[in-house]
């Protein structure tokens, strides 16, 4: 069995806070699930990453809520050379969900503009594996 890279959300340099695309996941009704992998890079970052999912076919806002429990970066205990946090983070979770995304949230940083967010760092990708 081949696995397949998707990308859930692509380089945010510019971003405060973004939404990657939502990728459609699901094989049907009556399936017991999927075992996804997510790898999150980044450099320098200052945010939270939140892996979300969906159950409906066509998911509003308010549809989506946490698969995995949000990553905030810097992560407590991590050796920092710079304010935010460079890393390659893994992580695994099991489920039947019809949709996943991406999401990166700064709002704990206050009011910052696109314009000011260059040192908080950014994500250079996160991906999918299933």
């Amino acid at each position: 069995m081949s696995l397949t890279s998707i990308v859930l959300l692509e380089n945010t340099a510019n971003a405060v806070s973004t939404i990657g695309e939502p990728l459609r996941t699901d094989d049907g009704y009556g399936n017991i699930g999927h075992r996804f992998t997510v790898s999150i890079h980044t450099s320098n970052l200052q945010g939270t990453v939140h892996i979300e999912g969906a159950l409906t076919n066509a998911p509003e806002a308010n549809d989506w809520f946490q698969a995995t429990a949000p990553i905030s970066f810097p992560r407590e205990g991590s050796v920092l050379t710079t304010p935010g946090e460079t890393a390659s983070v893994g992580l695994s979770f099991t489920g039947n969900y019809a949709w996943i995304r991406a999401r990166l949230d700064r709002d704990s940083l206050g009011n910052i503009s696109p314009a000011d967010i260059g040192p908080f760092g950014f994500v250079d990708r996160i991906l999918l594996n299933r």
